[in-house]
């Protein structure tokens, strides 16, 4: 893969987690104000909702490079071996770190009461049973269910391999996804991070050049576009059918993957990004449920005023982003191997 390519891919996986950060930063009380309520909803609920087809894109693609050059099938089988330490014991760890995150935090007096969840009465209630499958189905750390879907979509790569063999019967059935979501709405994000997971996978597979640059002059026409449709779903709720918010995410993946041609040249601003660009997966596994207890601590201190609450809004993704990656380093630098297995074997 050309060098910066790569480096596209990884920077673009890191805006991706700044995207989640700031989905996740929704201050409820900004509904109070009516141009605080908007400026959440445009960029938290719409804008940056376009993560969620972009990394499933890129992993789909990064899964599937060169698997059709020879020993294809056996290529498969030996990255679907790799993704058990990427994936599968990162899932089940992180999900058990935040299931006792939790307890420890309700067992703090004055602190225990403003945790949303109650998990002490579900240790105390459920079965080992029950409780297995809360924590490691459930999930317990719900914002995991991106990994959980990513490791059934692995699962499934032999028979998308196969798949991508006739390229026709590919597209036929990538249609038919398309239209069944648009009609019946089914799946919500997971269905439309299957799609673009099959898409990444099969311009992978068929080696189609995607690494070129785009033409800059055409770059802020589906930008535009994006950010003004994001602005409608606001005022017209009522028009976020599952199709149209399909072909939405997906321009608004497109938009961020030609954007970032355009800046490609500042060599100063991509440095920096890359250098963050490492811990992506730690931020996006270790973010929950701090980011929620953060936000909690900010109405707790904060005065009820409409400029102080956005400003938290504002605040919340770039004080959790830079903790993350401080906490990052120190385990990283401190605890070598156990950091490597919590974030599968990712450096």
């Amino acid at each position: 893969m050309n060098p910066e390519f790569s480096k596209k891919l990884k920077i673009l996986s890191f805006i991706s987690i700044i995207g989640v950060l700031v989905a996740h930063s929704y201050f409820v009380e900004n509904n109070a104000w009516e141009i605080n309520a908007f400026i959440q909803d445009w960029i938290g609920c719409q804008i940056v909702r376009f993560c969620i087809p972009l990394f499933f894109f890129i992993s789909g693609y990064l899964f599937f490079r060169e698997t059709n050059h020879g020993g294809g099938i056996q290529k498969i089988l030996r990255k679907m071996r790799t993704r058990a330490h990427s994936l599968i014991l990162p899932y089940l760890l992180w999900n058990l770190l935040f299931f006792l995150s939790i307890i420890f935090l309700q067992l703090i007096p004055d602190i225990g009461s403003k945790i949303n969840s109650d998990f002490l009465t579900l240790l105390q209630t459920k079965s080992i049973p029950e409780l297995f499958l809360f924590i490691f189905w459930e999930p317990a750390a719900f914002h995991l269910w991106f990994l959980q879907y990513l490791i059934l979509f692995v699962l499934f790569c032999p028979i998308f391999y196969v798949l991508f063999y006739s390229k026709w019967a590919t597209v036929v059935i990538f249609l038919i996804l398309c239209v069944t979501i648009g009609i019946y709405g089914w799946g919500g994000e997971n269905m439309q991070g299957l799609l673009a997971f099959l898409m990444g996978g099969f311009i992978s597979y068929n080696g189609i050049n995607i690494e070129r640059q785009q033409n800059k002059n055409a770059i802020f026409i589906p930008s535009g576009l994006y950010l003004i449709w994001c602005a409608v779903n606001c005022f017209y709720p009522e028009f976020q059918l599952p199709f149209l918010n399909m072909l939405r995410l997906t321009l608004g993946a497109y938009s961020v993957w030609t954007l970032y041609d355009l800046f490609s040249a500042k060599k100063n601003w991509l440095d920096k990004i890359i250098s963050w660009a490492p811990y992506t997966f730690f931020i996006y596994v270790f973010h929950e449920p701090w980011i929620n207890i953060y936000k909690k601590a900010i109405t707790l201190f904060l005065p009820p005023l409409k400029l102080l609450y956005l400003f938290g809004y504002f605040t919340t993704p770039l004080i959790i982003l830079l903790a993350s990656i401080v906490i990052a380093r120190i385990l990283q630098k401190n605890t070598g191997t156990a950091y490597s297995i919590l974030t599968g074997g990712r450096h």
